[in-house]
């Protein structure tokens, strides 16, 4: 393996420290050896929600917070 492993629990751990408020949910699936990006972004949103993130604040991370960050909230 190239890269090194991280344990999937600290960035669950961060995102609790700081608030789904302040996050903008990503990955970096996509590359060469590595699943597509959108099963990646099914992944983590799974891990999310089994790490007890409610769907609203999920929803939160990877549709409020982004679109907040582009100018593109309502």
């Amino acid at each position: 393996m190239m890269w090194p492993i991280v344990d999937p629990n600290d960035p669950m751990d961060y995102i609790k420290e700081v608030g789904p408020e302040h996050v903008v949910a990503n990955t970096d699936f996509g590359q060469v050896m590595v699943s597509d990006p959108v099963e990646g972004m099914r992944l983590f949103i799974r891990g999310m929600l089994h790490y007890g993130f409610s769907k609203e604040e999920v929803k939160v991370m990877v549709q409020t917070n982004p679109a907040k960050l582009l100018y593109l909230e309502d």
